[in-house]
């Protein structure tokens, strides 16, 4: 599964993958970054067991969230 967001200027920013009962799975991205614009991150879904899964990305302490699922 490819995630794509956008950053409009540095920021802080962490990724998450969350299961369908909010538990963080793995964490993709936890850092600051300078790099603005379109960032790409790759996420291997073939180990999953199917079902709902969350995509949080959460910027300045803003968070976004989308869902998916696996099957």
């Amino acid at each position: 599964k490819e995630i794509i967001y956008r950053l409009p200027k540095p920021a802080n920013v962490k990724l998450h993958l969350k299961d369908a009962k909010d538990k963080i799975i793995v964490t993709l991205v936890d850092h600051y970054s300078e790099n603005i614009g379109t960032q790409t991150k790759l996420l291997p879904i073939n180990k999953l067991t199917k079902g709902t899964y969350w995509i949080e990305l959460v910027v300045d302490d803003k968070p976004m969230r989308q869902q998916f699922l696996v099957e």
